[in-house]
Parts: C-alpha cells; sequence; structure tokens
C-alpha cells in the first residue's frame, strides 16, 4: 500500500493580460497564477510553499554550518613531527615554527567560519527578496495598480535575485578556500591538456593515413 500525502488542488490556470498603455502601440503583458476559490486557501499553499522551499532550508543550513563552526573552533590540529625542537636553539626554532603553525592553522579556520557566514548569508538574503513579495501579493490587500508594478518590474529581479544564489556559491568556494582553487584549476588544466592532446593525436593519425 503507497502512503499518500496531503494534496492541494489546483483547479484551473487562468491568464491574466494588461495593456500597459492606453493606445495600440504596445503588447500586453501576461502573468500566470494560480486559480484557488478562496484567497485563505492561496494563503496556506503560500505559507506552506514559504516553509518548505525558505524556512526549512534555511534552519538546516544554520544548524549544520553553526556545528561545523563550532566543530572546528574547538579542534586543535596536531603539528608534525618535524616541527618540534629538541635543545638550545632548536628548542627556540622549535616553539617559532610552532607558533606560526597555530597562527596558519587559526587563521585558516576563521576563513572557513567566514564562509560559511557568507554562504548562509547569501542565502538569505537571495531568497528573501522573492518570499517577501509571494506574501505580500498573497497577505496584503493590494490594489489593481499594486499588483501590477510588482508582477511588472519587481518579480523578475527578486526571480533573477535568487536564482543567482547557486552561480555565487562557487565563486565564494573559490575565495575563501585555497583547495577549491587548487582544485579548479587542476581540473581546468586537465580538461584542456586533454583537449589539446586529443587535437594532436587526430592530426598525427590525420598525417599517417596522408602519407
Amino acid at each position: 500500500m503507497c502512503p499518500s500525502g496531503v494534496m492541494l488542488q489546483v483547479t484551473k490556470e487562468h491568464r491574466v493580460s494588461i495593456l500597459l498603455s492606453d493606445g495600440n502601440t504596445t503588447q500586453p503583458f501576461y502573468w500566470c497564477r494560480e486559480n484557488w476559490p478562496n484567497q485563505e486557501m492561496r494563503k496556506i499553499y503560500t505559507t506552506v510553499l514559504f516553509a518548505n522551499i525558505y524556512l526549512a532550508p534555511l534552519t538546516l543550513i544554520v544548524i549544520m554550518y553553526a556545528r561545523i563552526g563550532i566543530t572546528l573552533f574547538k579542534t586543535s590540529m596536531p603539528l608534525p613531527v618535524s616541527q618540534v625542537g629538541t635543545s638550545g636553539s632548536g628548542c627556540s626554532i622549535g616553539k617559532n615554527s610552532r607558533y606560526e603553525s597555530r597562527q596558519l592553522v587559526s587563521r585558516k579556520k576563521k576563513r572557513v567560519i567566514k564562509m560559511l557566514l557568507v554562504v548562509a548569508l547569501l542565502f538569505i538574503l537571495s531568497w528573501l527578496p522573492l518570499w517577501a513579495l509571494m506574501m505580500l501579493s498573497d497577505y496584503a490587500s493590494l490594489s489593481e495598480r499594486q499588483h501590477r508594478i510588482i508582477n511588472i518590474y519587481f518579480y523578475p529581479l527578486a526571480h533573477w535575485l535568487a536564482f543567482c544564489n547557486s552561480s555565487v556559491n562557487p565563486i565564494v568556494y573559490g575565495f575563501f578556500n585555497e583547495n577549491f582553487r587548487k582544485g579548479f584549476k587542476a581540473a581546468f588544466k586537465l580538461q584542456l591538456c586533454s583537449a589539446h592532446s586529443g587535437k594532436r593525436r587526430s592530426y598525427s593519425h590525420r598525417l599517417l593515413n596522408f602519407l
């Protein structure tokens, strides 16, 4: 027996046409919305989407990134044996080396924590305008002119900002994480080298066939 979930049924799709001017020189602007039996059903639908698509991922991101940051902050990195001094001047050199290593590890930890904070903050700021507009459209008593302004001017920008969040994350990882940059460069060089060697093999094969 298959488990079934709670479903909200959309009755019929409607298309709204808006003329951008009184003359016949412009084309109408269209947008699609759900046609609910009443406004309360629309509010419930938007609220469920807001909780599942924005609040739930945000809560998970905050909890997991906070655990990662706390673990990094509490963890002490072991030092290599070669950095431990023995006696005399070697002891002082070993102490300086250990101090520099701790400073380096501390800086790397701070960069990772900053990266996690930036990723979480970008998620919040990228998706918040879109959901704010959706909640405003359903919960506030807006006039037809206000709905028109939101759908024509603000919704496209809010969608673009929300979808850009996925493309911004690799840039953040590359800026804060040196290993990510090295891996990206290595993969890029490997791809270029393989393409270049493939062209050379193809040229050699054609040359041999010609000879």
